[in-house]
């Protein structure tokens, strides 16, 4: 199984369905408009293999999705809270690092991307810093060629900003 917390308008995740017939997916979002442009796509192309969660992503790990059931788990673009008082609000922390690898699988794999350099940094840190995950590139990977390119990757692109990719595995 598949899961890719921050679906927003399910582009990643419906691309991932459409390459990957065999696997299932699971698309968590907060925001409902998100899901209805998700449901749209997943219905103009007939999947059977995307499920849709409106939820909180730590609820959801911590409630719904049993330890090591995992295969990847995708975070793309998650907001970067650029301002330094709202850091605390991003996903990626200690606290969610290990959560996050509690339910991977072994050797199941985590990719992430955002294109704000110090969210890269911390993500690179967080992950760095967790005993359950190995990162194979020692530092940022090669963008993930199964990840379709989303409005939020065009936007930074357009912007001059670099896009940072990490793939870290469970061990």
């Amino acid at each position: 199984m598949v899961v890719e917390v921050g679906s927003g308008t399910g582009d990643a995740v419906v691309h991932g369905a459409l390459s990957r017939p065999g696997s299932n997916f699971i698309a968590v979002e907060v925001y409902a408009t998100g899901l209805a442009a998700t449901v749209t796509k997943i219905v103009q192309h007939n999947l059977t293999n995307v499920r849709l969660v409106h939820a909180d992503a730590v609820q959801v790990f911590e409630n719904m999705l049993k330890r090591q059931s995992v295969a990847e788990l995708w975070i793309f673009f998650a907001d970067p809270w650029h301002k330094n008082r709202h850091h605390k609000r991003r996903l990626v922390n200690p606290a969610f690092a290990e959560l996050a690898a509690s339910r991977l699988a072994h050797g199941g794999t985590l990719r992430l991307a955002t294109d704000w350099a110090d969210y890269a940094s911390q993500m690179r840190d967080v992950f760095a810093a967790s005993d359950s995950l190995t990162n194979p590139f020692a530092g940022f990977s090669p963008r993930f060629e199964g990840r379709a390119m989303t409005r939020f990757e065009e936007k930074g692109l357009a912007s001059g900003r670099a896009i940072y990719d990490l793939e870290l595995r469970r061990t």
